[in-house]
């Protein structure tokens, strides 16, 4: 295989911008699935706050709840960092693959301004500023 210049570090910001995006996509799930009675959190992370699946699905244990969902949003926000540590040597050409990461790092802000709260109905922007920040990043070269 041909080398591509930037390939590494374009692998390396995208699996953890990634990963990122995909932790980040497991907490705004959390009250989709408990609707249809399914807890989508780590079973060792929910016993340690003392919460059960039940509470999750009953809407119960908010509070209790949050600590779990700061850990999750700590590990994420771990990865954005990693993401945008690898920035400088992210060629032009991987940048919208990356794009994601813009959106995961508002959602983390939304949550902490929210103290956690994963069932706060202010978690979810008006569709055009999310556009807005995509269009922002894209014409920056910032993720």
């Amino acid at each position: 295989m041909a080398h591509v210049p930037g390939r590494a570090a374009a692998g390396a910001g995208g699996g953890e911008a990634g990963a990122a995006f995909g932790l980040v996509g497991g907490l705004r799930s959390v009250p989709f699935h408990a609707r249809r009675n399914r807890v989508v959190l780590p079973r060792s992370l929910l016993e340690r706050a003392g919460v059960r699946p039940s509470d999750v699905v009953e809407g119960r244990a908010r509070d209790r709840l949050a600590p779990v969902a700061a850990e999750v949003a700590a590990a994420a926000a771990a990865r954005l960092a990693a993401a945008r540590a690898a920035a400088p040597s992210v060629p032009a050409w991987a940048l919208p693959s990356l794009l994601p990461a813009v959106l995961a790092r508002s959602y983390l802000r939304r949550l902490e301004r929210r103290r956690y709260d994963l069932f706060d109905p202010g978690l979810t922007p008006a569709r055009p500023l999310r556009q807005i920040r995509l269009l922002s990043a894209a014409v920056t070269g910032r993720y």
